[in-house]
């Protein structure tokens, strides 16, 4: 254990509750006794689905959903996902996500990682799982200023722009790792 790296809490405080997290002071003591305050970001855990679904031309493709980001201020494509429910089983959380958003289900999901997004001020975690067997059942229930259009985008594009214009969702990002390592990449 690097118990020299470790900074001790000594007073945590909501200092701006919102709909979606908590942003959080904590004051802590340093390795070297002294004493500095922090910002948190307390935030709901999050889940996101990758499942892959053939077109009608047989084509391997993601279930994907494109929706604006306010953050960045435009769209782009991600997998389905969103935040987990308090009490909620993350399983059941991605199965419902992945539902309320593409209109599909899946008949197993499995689990494929977790991760913190930012551990340097967010406090959640994301679980990526896998989606085996999807069916089209068409119930999409999107929750209010929730606009979201699926699609299924090739995994040669995906794979080949990951990282850049659309496909620059961080989060994406981490949940394609997961899906690949997976896959034995």
């Amino acid at each position: 254990m690097d118990d020299y790296l470790t900074f001790t809490p000594l007073e945590t405080k909501a200092v701006y509750p919102t709909p979606v997290f908590t942003l959080r002071e904590r004051l802590s003591r340093g390795p070297d006794g002294r004493e500095g305050r922090f910002v948190l970001v307390d935030a709901p855990h999050w889940v996101n689905v990758v499942a892959t679904v053939p077109d009608a031309s047989g084509r391997e493709c993601f279930l994907m959903v494109r929706q604006y980001r306010h953050g960045l201020g435009r769209a782009v494509w991600e997998f389905p996902g969103g935040m987990v429910d308090p009490g909620e089983d993350p399983a059941r959380a991605a199965a419902r996500e992945l539902e309320e958003e593409t209109g599909w289900r899946a008949a197993s999901l499995a689990r494929l990682g977790s991760s913190n997004p930012n551990p340097a001020f967010m406090t959640n975690h994301v679980t990526t799982y896998r989606a085996d067997g999807v069916e089209r059942t068409g119930a999409v229930h999107l929750d209010d200023h929730e606009f979201v259009r699926w699609d299924l985008r090739p995994l040669d594009e995906v794979l080949a722009q990951v990282g850049e214009g659309e496909y620059d969702h961080g989060v994406m990002l981490m949940a394609l790792w997961f899906w690949r390592r997976a896959q034995g990449d």
